[in-house]
């Protein structure tokens, strides 16, 4: 996964799809940059991460 930092993402959870620049990956959160400003999502509630298109 440390190969889409820097890279525009989209994130997957359960209840919503993010779409940013992946900033920072942890164990316990990840880091956007989105176009409305920061967005942390934490690592547990993480489906699914893509390479936006």
């Amino acid at each position: 996964m440390s190969d889409l930092t820097g890279r525009d993402v989209v994130v997957c959870t359960a209840e919503t799809m993010y779409r940013g620049i992946l900033i920072e990956m942890s164990e316990e959160v990840i880091y956007l940059k989105a176009e409305g400003g920061w967005v942390v999502i934490p690592t547990e509630k993480v489906q699914r991460i893509d390479l936006a298109e």
